[in-house]
């Protein structure tokens, strides 16, 4: 049975613990979608692994296969959490040729969120239309963005302002070059990095907190008197 008008599916999945049935139902899922759904424009996948007395992530499930799909109408690709993309992580030459043909096959994607990481692809000219780019805190987006995708984008996260030597930081060059940037969302922000941001994107128009184990310290008032006195940013 092959599911020719199926334009979006989503799966968002909190497991308190981790059998082999779910471990064959994701499976099931992937190859599905791969070899079912020719027509997604939507692809939602969000993995969770957690107890009721404490976030516990236990371990990875393997969705590589999703990178076996093709999907020339994909738009919006959404995968997050605890998904394993890549058979063997350690293999960033094999991971980053699998990556770049997957997304050479999806050309008009323009949105894309990642909660999981994948290898550096800057240095390709991929996704010709994305113009909204959601990555996780602790990846830098000179690992992802291009040149060319810099200039094009409109919505950026996360962008992690804290200072501290752990940090990656986030790269003042590469937010200059995003000429049509809008809208970006960080965590972690102080007056120092908040003068940066508004120095290096002056065209901003919209800067979303997002609330982080790594905030409880933040003076979010003195964050927000900041960018009030750099430029009005609503």
């Amino acid at each position: 049975m092959t599911f020719t008008n199926l334009s979006a599916f989503c799966l968002d999945i909190k497991l308190n613990h981790q059998e082999d049935e779910h471990q064959k139902m994701f499976d099931r899922i992937c190859q599905m979608l791969v070899k079912e759904c020719p027509g997604l424009q939507k692809l939602c996948l969000s993995l969770e692994y957690f107890n009721p007395y404490r976030y516990l992530r236990l371990s990875y499930s393997n969705f590589s296969r999703i990178l076996e799909g093709k999907w020339p109408q994909l738009r919006n690709l959404t995968l997050n959490g605890a998904i394993d993309l890549f058979e063997d992580d350690e293999d960033e030459e094999k991971n980053t040729s699998i990556i770049c043909n997957f997304f050479q096959t999806t050309v008009l994607l323009e949105s894309l969120h990642l909660g999981v990481n994948i290898p550096k692809i800057s240095s390709y000219d991929l996704l010709p239309n994305l113009s909204s780019l959601v990555l996780p805190d602790t990846t830098s987006p000179s690992r992802i963005v291009s040149p060319k995708m810099a200039r094009r984008l409109r919505y950026l996260g996360t962008l992690n302002l804290g200072i501290s030597p752990r940090r990656l930081g986030f790269p003042i060059p590469l937010l200059r070059s995003m000429t049509s940037l809008q809208s970006v969302a960080v965590t972690c922000p102080c007056e120092a990095s908040i003068a940066k941001l508004s120095d290096a994107a002056p065209q901003l128009e919209r800067i979303y907190f997002i609330l982080s184990p790594d905030t409880e310290n933040i003076d979010f008032k003195t964050a927000v008197c900041a960018i009030i006195r750099s430029h009005d940013v609503s």
